[in-house]
């Protein structure tokens, strides 16, 4: 039964050789029950790790990472290469204490300490890349040699059988994983890997396909021939699909030439495989295009921005901070007492990230939330109007005392606090951030919150996590991602960082996993929100560290100590002794002058972070961890540096700082690269943005619009002056794009604006689009762009979304009311557009008898009448519960 359902899966994964796949990256596979294998427990468990935080290195220099390794678990180790090095060696001992280790038989992890967890605790052979000490294992099997494989296949082959038929009869994706984790070495290891590479395609994850394919190839000790060249077909054909060329021909050319292989039951040779259909890469990076003269050819033209709306917050100047003219302020340090290690806050003006809005859909309705400062509020994103609010007026968050350091808000430290999750129909934020009594003990957080869900339909809180007891507190950094029933949330735990799952219906905390303590002298860094790509969760702590876990169970993949500088930057000086106050009463204020915060890019199997706390961009594949390119914030060209990465557009990765720099995200090979000094409004300060093929970078009253391609200047943007001289263009603005309006977000309000110029070429929802247009009393425009998307609808064969045509008919009867002559052509040619689409609508008749003239024409309106009244129930659109609330017939020329 089981190879009848892997024979139809192999025989649907060969459509992909023909059509390709197009499906996202993501897992949206229901909640497997609790299952076994092997003695070990498949469905989650509450565990929490917990280790010893916050060790600082002497002289006050960055504190070292402490991670969550076992001493048993390298006891264990020990004692089985104790086995493998005697003599004659004892392969059936040392074998099956490997295995029990693996299956979890051998260390008891009861206790809520799972660090004898071998897919919790880590190794490392580099003290660089951390893997789980599960895969180590695993490694150390395959290298075993042929007597001592055989004695690991003797014990484990059975079960492993009796497993994987189970698992391949129900395509259980959880089970194949957990068996390539715990059986990989054994004689089914190959067919459980390759299924589950297999399932992986036909999920969309090609990439993570192609991870597991090479992993086979690369560690499987005795891999047979035939078995690794259908395998290295299938990757070719991956990477193909993953448009990547190189590897593609790299792949092919570990293939004998005159080999014959079967696609789509065609017998090929491999070496005509490339000029094959199936096998020809596709274009998903595009053409760069380089100018000789990059940024200096069009110069800027004049863009007509249009408010829509503005919403000043609470506080005008929520953090205490006037306007400046740069980003940063310089260092200011305070202290007293007595000398020792000292503990940091990021100075109030470092990195100023502006506010952060999440878009977000309720009951048909285009809508924003965001948090102004501690209320969270819910608005219509066309007209402004509050939708729901959440939480009181928030108090002064700042304080001219230097003592009171510790309680002070920080626009750096408030950069995840700020953010708001939208799943489903709910809100998830951050409630009670407060500051502890200042305390001596040096081990313990001084900050507390929970974390609320929110309903904004019915506006009222589902549930809010409970207060822990004093020394279990957790402090939630960000808000959470959803995965399944399970929300995962970046946490604080005395001084270690830490992921915290958590029931969606509830909000119980169920477990926490930490990832390291130390790493920082910063009591307190810019934390930024987790990433997901397929079934793998990626946190980046700010604070020397960047992990990958596998969901649902939080199991580690990979942890790696990132490289805060390239191979070519010089070392910095250690920094000198400083001094500390009694328990946190002698904070230092340090400017962060680095990279400013942003949440790690995930794209073509890659991840990319730019740390805080690092002088380097690194780049690594999201399976294992491995450096694939790294680039320096500060160039040897004197002067050039950046701080900010912009945003992407899939392929190419867009920094800015006294330039503007174009990567690509394959390589990290530049592009084009164009000076910001010479912009005639001074230099970009704020956030900027990647939209419509331009990049967008913010001054202080408006922004530049820079071609994606080349760089060329494309256009400026001034914002008008608000109504309510409340907004503040002084400080540092975000700018963010939702649907079809652009957001300019400051410490003191919100603005809306629509750029009429080219509203429709550079944004996606062509009704939000109208919808906008019309709103700003672009009432021709919005018309005529409704118009173009019927036509395109009508041409490509498609069927157009009945809201459309709608909101096309109702701005037809408003764009035409009052006009005459000039109305009637309004409304034939509204008419001409609907009969292509086979749609008729009886208010344009009711439209043109309202723009003729009850006494020139009072034949025609006489006919129009009789034509209303001979229209039957159904074209009326009354025999219907459909029709009656809008929706138009589905279309019936059989296209």
């Amino acid at each position: 039964m089981a190879r009848n359902t892997v024979s139809r899966l192999r025989l649907a994964l060969s459509a992909l050789c023909l059509f390709g796949t197009d499906v996202a990256l993501g897992n949206n596979s229901p909640p497997v029950a609790k299952k076994r294998i092997g003695g070990r427990a498949v469905a989650p468990q509450q565990f929490k790790i917990t280790i010893n935080g916050g060790a600082q290195a002497p002289n006050g220099s960055t504190p070292a990472l402490v991670l969550p390794e076992s001493s048993d678990l390298n006891r264990v180790l020990r004692k089985v290469t104790e086995f493998f090095a005697q003599e004659p060696p004892k392969w059936d001992d040392g074998v099956r204490m490997l295995q029990d280790l693996l299956e979890g038989k051998l260390l008891s992890d009861d206790a809520l300490d799972r660090v004898n967890d071998p897919f919790y605790s880590v190794f490392s052979e580099d003290n660089r890349l951390y893997v789980p000490f599960a895969s180590y294992c695993q490694r150390l099997v395959c290298q075993l040699p042929p007597e001592g494989l055989e004695a690991y296949r003797f014990l484990t082959d059975g079960p492993a059988r009796e497993a994987f038929d189970r698992a391949a009869r129900d395509l259980d994706f959880d089970v194949l994983q957990r068996l390539a984790e715990i059986y990989f070495a054994t004689s089914v290891g190959p067919e459980a890997v390759a299924l589950l590479a297999d399932l992986c395609a036909l999920r969309g994850e090609l990439a993570r396909a192609a991870h597991l394919r090479e992993w086979l190839l690369a560690e499987f000790p005795d891999l047979d021939e035939e078995k690794a060249c259908q395998l290295r077909v299938r990757q070719a054909h991956t990477f193909a699909l993953l448009g990547d060329g190189p590897a593609r021909d790299a792949t092919l050319d570990r293939l004998s030439p005159e080999r014959a292989v079967e696609v789509v039951g065609m017998r090929v040779t491999a070496r005509k495989l490339s000029d094959h259909p199936a096998f020809t890469p596709r274009d998903t990076r595009g053409v760069a295009v380089v100018s000789e003269n990059p940024g200096t050819a069009n110069g800027f033209s004049k863009l007509d921005v249009l408010r829509l709306w503005e919403v000043p917050f609470t506080k005008p100047d929520p953090y205490g901070i006037k306007p400046v003219k740069g980003e940063n302020a310089r260092d200011t340090r305070f202290f007293f007492g007595r000398r020792t290690g000292a503990w940091v806050m990021p100075h109030k003006q470092s990195f100023r990230p502006g506010m952060s809005v999440t878009p977000l859909f309720l009951d048909e309705r285009c809508c924003l939330a965001f948090k102004d400062h501690d209320r969270l509020m819910v608005l219509d994103l066309l007209s402004g109007k509050t939708v729901a609010r959440f939480g009181k007026a928030s108090a002064t968050s700042f304080s001219t005392s230097r003592s009171s350091l510790l309680r002070q808000r920080l626009p750096a430290t408030d950069f995840g606090l700020q953010r708001v999750a939208a799943v489903d129909s709910l809100l998830f934020c951050t409630v009670d951030n407060k500051a502890a009594v200042q305390s001596n003990k040096d081990d313990v957080f001084p900050f507390r919150n929970r974390l609320a869900a929110l309903d904004p339909v019915t506006g009222r809180e589902v549930w809010r996590t409970p207060k822990a007891p004093k020394g279990q507190r957790l402090f939630f950094q960000a808000p959470p991602l959803a995965y399944r029933s399970w929300l995962y949330a970046p946490v604080r735990q005395k001084r270690s960082f830490l992921i915290a799952r958590i029931e969606r219906a509830t909000g119980k905390v169920v477990s926490t996993v930490t990832i390291h303590g130390g790493g920082t002298t910063f009591l307190r860094v810019p934390a930024v929100p987790p990433v997901r790509v397929g079934n793998t969760l990626i946190q980046l702590t700010n604070a020397g560290a960047i992990a990958a876990f596998s969901l649902p169970h939080l199991e580690l993949r990979w942890l790696r100590r990132y490289e805060k500088r390239t191979r070519h930057q010089k070392r910095p000086r250690p920094s000198a002794s400083r001094r500390q106050g009694f328990g946190y009463a002698g904070l230092q204020a340090k400017a962060l002058r680095q990279w400013k915060p942003s949440t790690p890019i995930v794209s073509q199997g890659r991840v990319i972070i730019a740390p805080t706390d690092s002088d380097a961009l690194g780049c690594f594949d999201v399976h294992t961890g491995n450096i694939v390119w790294m680039l320096p914030r500060k160039e040897k060209r004197g002067g050039v540096n950046f701080q900010e990465v912009v945003g992407h557009d899939g392929v190419r990765l867009y920094l800015a700082g006294t330039h503007l720099q174009c990567v690509d995200i394959a390589g990290g090979k530049r592009i084009w690269e164009v000076p910001l000094s010479h912009l005639p409004r001074g230099k970009p300060v704020g956030h900027g943005m990647v939209a419509g093929g331009h990049v967008h970078l913010p001054f202080p009253g408006g922004f530049y619009r820079l071609d994606c391609r080349d760089g060329r200047e494309a256009g400026i943007a001034e914002f008008p002056t608000s109504t309510r001289n409340e907004i503040n263009w002084g400080v540092p603005v975000r700018l963010q794009m939702a649907g079809s309006v652009l957001l300019a977000v400051t410490e003191a309000g919100v603005v809306a604006y629509t750029v009429a110029d080219d509203l429709f070429a550079n944004s996606d929802g062509g009704l939000q689009r109208a919808q906008a247009l019309a709103a700003t009393g672009q009432l021709g425009d919005a018309w005529n762009g409704l118009a173009t998307l019927l036509d395109q609808g009508a041409i490509a064969g498609s069927r157009v979304d009945p809201k459309i045509a709608a909101m096309f008919v109702r701005f037809t009867g408003e764009f035409s009311a009052n006009r005459g002559k000039d109305g009637v052509d309004v409304i034939e040619r509204a008419q001409a557009v609907l009969q292509r689409l086979s749609i008729e609508d009886p208010r344009l008749l009711l439209f043109r008898i309202k723009c003729l003239d009850a006494t020139k024409d009072a034949k025609e309106i006489r006919t129009l009448r009789e034509r209303i009244a001979d229209l039957t129930l159904e074209q009326l659109g009354l025999d219907n519960e459909t029709t009656r609330k809008g929706a138009f017939p589905e279309r019936n020329d059989g296209r």
